[in-house]
């Protein structure tokens, strides 16, 4: 589909939407001209991926040891816990 939606954007008066893009596109390369592209999309993702859980390990760990030791008296960090995993939910 990301195949198509370029070709959309490159040459709407050949393409004029989805559908036609579509038909045109398995007409003139056959299902292989579907397929075209999937190996960069692939390899994009996986380093997105690869960097966006990556990095939140890597920040977790620096981060919680930067708080310092466990409160003996409630054996959590509570201010430090939120900012932890809110942290967390702003990357994704």
């Amino acid at each position: 589909m990301i195949v198509l939606y370029f070709f959309v954007k490159v040459n709407p008066t050949k393409y004029v939407n989805t559908k036609t893009g579509f038909k045109l596109t398995v007409r003139e390369d056959g299902l292989r001209g579907l397929a075209r592209g999937w190996a960069p999309t692939l390899v994009g993702y996986s380093l997105q991926g690869m960097c966006k859980f990556g990095f939140y390990e890597v920040f977790k760990i620096l981060y919680w040891n930067a708080l310092g030791e466990v409160s003996p008296h409630t054996q959590q960090h509570t201010f430090g816990a939120a900012l932890v995993f809110s942290g967390r939910r702003l990357v994704a």
